[in-house]
Order: C-alpha cells, then structure tokens, then sequence
C-alpha cells in the first residue's frame, strides 16, 4: 500500500492527479539515486548510466508510438481500471490496445 500511503503522498493520496509530479518544489521524487525512497535505477557507484538516454528513448518511443498509431479497445471491450495489490499496484484485468495505422504511406513507418 506504499503508493497510497497518506504520509508520502498527503491527504489525496488516492486520487490521480498526475500534476504533483510537475511541481519540482522539493526534490523528494526525483530519481538520480540520492533518495533511497526511490530508487528505479540503482544509486551511489551503481547507478545506471544510461539514464538520460533511458529518459529521452522512453519519451520519444511513447511520442512515436502515440502519433503514428490509432489506439482501440478491442471490439466489445470496456475499459476495466480495477486494481491487485502484491509488491506493486498492478491493473486486475490487462489493458490489450489494437493499433490501427494512421497513414496510408507505408514509408512513413519506416
């Protein structure tokens, strides 16, 4: 229950609200590998040094992945946002995305 806990992440602990890692008010979030609350990529003498190349790939991959492709539940599908708890919140039901390509010039995927 670490991702809901009240006394890390405040009272609405519970709601989305992705803004709260846009404020960079204090440095409690940040991953370089001085907070060992949080630690996604190792710290001290043995911290990924790919990490800001991990930062800009991953963003590009999303961007590209995003732009070039149209994103539908299957037919028949709805979206199921339930969650199961163990080590790390994960979704009860997989989320499974049909991408449909969104221009007609195959060398643009290329």
């Amino acid at each position: 229950m670490i991702q809901r806990d009240a006394a890390i992440w405040g009272e609405d602990a519970v709601e989305f609200r992705p803004e709260r890692f846009l404020t960079a008010a204090d440095d409690k979030y940040e991953f370089s590998g001085t907070n060992f609350a949080y630690l996604p990529f190792g710290s001290g003498r043995r911290l990924c040094v790919g990490i800001s190349l991990a930062e800009k790939m991953v963003t590009h991959m999303l961007a590209s992945f995003l732009h070039s492709f149209r994103w539908k539940l299957p037919e028949g599908e709805k979206l199921e946002l339930g969650e199961r708890f163990g080590l790390v919140m994960r979704k009860a039901e997989p989320l499974v995305l049909v991408p449909t390509a969104r221009f007609d010039d195959p060398d643009l995927y290329s």
